[in-house]
């Protein structure tokens, strides 16, 4: 993290309020008794509702969804799911969000309401099978769903990849062939470029657009 700040330097960096980059780690370790001390005080499960907050930079909207440290016992399940919207265009961010917290979110009428204005998904936990939920898409139906993802996890070769193909709506490319899903390792490096209500792909492995213009 020290290194990325360094090299990119970001006006503004968001992690979850409870949690502070040192102890990740350490939490990994103690969050089923931090869950077990959660649900003795809460007394409630309704109570692990997630929080929701929103930010405005000039035309952009930021709103942000995460769920309380205690409410889960798996820390990917305490991702920020970031919500970025200007005009008719939004993407949502998930992070390494798992089926578990997929279904704490759902509960959140809010947080419904981002899925569907969502037309740009960038596939949770690297399009892992344990970042997908299909219920998550009785309310998000993309135009096009990113994943960043790698040929090797940590020496593991990832063979099993989530049906994202099954709902996203899908791009025309350049060549007549249509495609839902772009990912880093096939692709390369994705730029999404949004203009006067239309937006184009563009991928590094091609050189040239990936995608023609459309309207959301």
């Amino acid at each position: 993290m020290p290194g990325v700040l360094e090299k990119i330097k970001p006006l503004h960096v968001w992690q979850h309020p409870q949690l502070y980059l040192q102890n990740v780690s350490e939490l990994k370790a103690t969050l089923s008794k931090a869950q077990t001390a959660y649900v003795e005080r809460s007394k409630s499960t309704a109570e692990l509702q997630p929080i929701e907050a929103s930010r405005q930079f000039r035309t952009m909207e930021l709103r942000q969804f995460y769920l309380p440290v205690g409410s889960v016992k798996d820390v990917n399940d305490l991702s920020l799911v970031s919500f970025i919207k200007d005009g008719d265009f939004t993407v949502c961010l998930p992070g390494d969000l798992n089926a578990r917290g997929w279904r704490l979110h759902l509960k959140n009428k809010a947080f419904q309401y981002w899925l569907r204005e969502t037309n740009l998904f960038v596939a949770s936990h690297h399009g892992r099978i344990s970042g997908y939920l299909d219920k998550a898409f009785e309310f998000l139906s993309p135009k096009l769903i990113v994943i960043s993802d790698k040929e090797q996890t940590k020496g593991r070769t990832v063979l099993a990849r989530a049906p994202y193909r099954d709902h996203a709506r899908g791009v025309k490319l350049l060549d007549g062939s249509f495609r839902k899903v772009l990912t880093t390792k096939g692709d390369g490096r994705i730029r999404v470029v949004v203009k006067d209500g239309k937006w184009e792909v563009e991928t590094s492995r091609t050189g040239q657009p990936a995608a023609k213009s459309y309207s959301p």
